[in-house]
């Protein structure tokens, strides 16, 4: 049968548990203060971390790769994509490639590799030692990739995890890549017990991510735009040498009745005229190419960015024990509500039954 509760019925029911609470202050002391003190103690010797951030945006450029589409494929080099480097960047950003060039890089704490400093600092390799005793000691020879062990590489994934974390989770990354995608601000965020390492990690990131597209990701277009120049340069040099060749037939043949003689200057003059035909055209074809190289450069701006010496941050004592003793005090109420309703469902059953 359903039972209709009135309002009446209802605060008195609240008050019941209330008064209930309050007879059972020792339970609920006894369970929020072991919480409260977890959390307490995890303030206190949490270690400080020293925080960096680099803000920036990237300006693109408006090259067009349909432009010139037709001369890239006259020399056999393939169109670019049409994907816009705000998610190129992104993608990159947190690739085993970006990782590599991070961590193979000179460290700001002294002149060894960055990897090298992480693990001696972190102990890494005496925690993966525990699983696997080849992991004792281990460091980079060199930061040259071509060159790993077989050991090297597999260390290399499991420093690429701490650095950069996976694609299901990068909570406890060292680095976090992000995106506003309202306003197109990218933000770099590092964090780490050690300064300097800090520091190194912020300062490659950004400086490498920069290379990537301003330098590296057009070489496909700077490789075009060196093709034309040399084809542009031949054809000068081709016209120059049949010029020359012109100016001494005339010499040769000055005041000439032969027709063979007016042949081959004639076939001097059209090849002249060719030459000079394809000349103007590897011009056209090469200031084309330059503009869009230019244009599709993209320009990375820096809009704000964390300068040393780094602050060094650590969990407020206050804060953390107060947030311990909310959470310990709302767990304990959930548990006494939770076994005293229960109590009386089975006391009301029991009552129906009887």
């Amino acid at each position: 049968m359903k039972r209709e509760i009135s309002l009446r019925d209802f605060i008195l029911l609240m008050k019941e548990y209330f008064f209930y609470l309050l007879k059972k202050w020792w339970l609920i002391g006894l369970i929020s203060g072991p919480i409260t003190l977890y959390f307490a103690y995890n303030a206190y010797v949490a270690p400080g971390m020293y925080s960096a951030n680099t803000k920036f945006i990237i300006e693109e450029g408006n090259g067009n790769v349909n432009v010139i589409g037709g001369i890239l494929g006259g020399f056999g080099i393939g169109k670019g994509g049409g994907v816009s480097n705000h998610v190129k960047v992104s993608e990159v950003a947190l690739s085993n490639l970006m990782a590599e060039k991070i961590l193979m890089s000179e460290s700001q704490c002294g002149k060894k590799i960055l990897a090298n400093e992480i693990i001696e600092f972190y102990e890494l390799d005496k925690k993966w030692a525990e699983s696997d005793e080849k992991y004792a000691n281990v460091r980079f020879a060199n930061s040259n990739s071509a060159d790993y062990t077989e050991l090297e590489r597999k260390v290399f994934r499991k420093i690429t995890k701490v650095l950069i974390g996976t694609d299901i989770d990068r909570t406890e990354a060292l680095m976090k890549f992000t995106r506003n995608d309202k306003s197109g601000v990218f933000k770099i965020k590092v964090s780490t017990e050690k300064e300097c390492i800090t520091q190194s990690i912020i300062d490659s990131a950004y400086d490498n991510l920069k290379q990537i597209f301003e330098e590296e990701i057009l070489e496909v277009k700077v490789k075009m735009v060196e093709i034309l120049t040399n084809k542009r340069d031949s054809l000068l040099t081709l016209i120059d040498q049949k010029s020359l060749n012109y100016a001494r037939f005339r010499d040769r043949n000055r005041g000439s009745i032969y027709d063979e003689a007016d042949y081959a200057g004639k076939k001097l003059l059209l090849e002249i005229q060719g030459l000079t035909t394809a000349y103007v055209e590897s011009i056209k074809n090469l200031e084309l190419a330059d503009v869009n190289y230019r244009n599709s450069k993209p320009f990375f701006m820096i809009l704000d960015k964390t300068f040393p010496p780094l602050g060094r941050y650590r969990p407020n004592l206050i804060t953390k024990t107060i947030l311990g003793a909310i959470t310990g005090l709302f767990l304990a109420i959930i548990v006494l509500v939770g076994y005293k309703l229960l109590g009386d469902i089975m006391n009301e059953d029991t009552q129906v039954d009887v």
